[in-house]
């Protein structure tokens, strides 16, 4: 029994750099992870991979930078280019639901508001990798709908934002600037947006770039004085990095 795209599945996992560094694992999130696979939950080597493993089955999934975090990588702990070593088990493959194409807007809306509010739970409960699952699901919905009103559109960029603010604590600041660039595309007016793009260029040291979009973000909210605060914080870090 394979999986198929869009079921849901339940995998236990550990991620290791080629030299043996382990960078995350499910056992210390306390739990193992549940995601719906082929969907863009994850990196694409997870999803390619995984669809040919069995249940039950545990295999090493060696992933190329390509297929994983890319040459930007997800510091601190995933260096740029890197390739990727995950043990996945995997443990459950849950029914299939009705696939998207089949339910009415409605329907679509109603699932990607469910899939939200789970992601805020699980956010608050410090599961990231299962917050950020939600939240793509919910996009997911959201993309599947085939009329485009405010609702939807205000619904994205809230998905959009909440996804960013889960990835940016996991630490894949690449996939925060791009989930933050598409919420921008959507809402030129989304300040948070700016603000969670200009903290990711920061981690990467891209201080020009974070400078651009959090003068951005305080002219769209110019009466947030923790975006001042930022933006003295920026400075100071530009600074050091500078003379270091």
């Amino acid at each position: 029994l394979l999986p198929e795209k869009g079921q849901e599945i339940t995998v236990n996992y550990e991620g290791r750099l080629e030299d043996g560094t382990v960078f995350d694992r499910s056992a210390d999130h306390g739990e193992p992870l549940k995601i719906r696979i082929g969907e863009g939950q994850v990196i694409e080597g997870w999803d390619q991979g995984i669809m040919t493993m069995k249940l039950g089955e545990k295999a090493d999934l060696v992933i190329q930078s390509k297929y994983g975090y890319g040459d930007m990588g997800s510091p601190p702990k995933i260096p740029g280019k890197a390739t990727l070593v995950f043990t996945v088990e995997l443990i459950q493959i849950a029914d299939r639901r009705p696939t998207r194409w089949m339910m009415s807007d409605a329907e679509l809306i109603q699932v990607a508001l469910r899939q939200k509010e789970d992601g805020n739970l699980k956010f608050k409960e410090k599961k990231m990798k299962q917050a950020e699952g939600h939240y793509r699901d919910a996009l997911a919905h959201l993309d599947s709908c085939k009329i485009d009103n405010d609702e939807i559109r205000k619904l994205k960029v809230v998905c959009l934002q909440n996804l960013s603010v889960a990835l940016n604590h996991s630490g894949d600041y690449k996939d925060t600037i791009s989930q933050c660039t598409l919420a921008i595309e959507i809402d030129e007016k989304a300040s948070k947006a700016y603000f969670l793009r200009s903290q990711a260029y920061m981690k990467v040291h891209d201080y020009a770039e974070a400078t651009k979009d959090l003068k951005q973000a305080i002219k769209l909210n110019p009466q947030d004085k923790k975006l001042r605060t930022e933006y003295e914080v920026l400075k100071a870090e530009q600074k050091k990095h500078n003379s270091g």
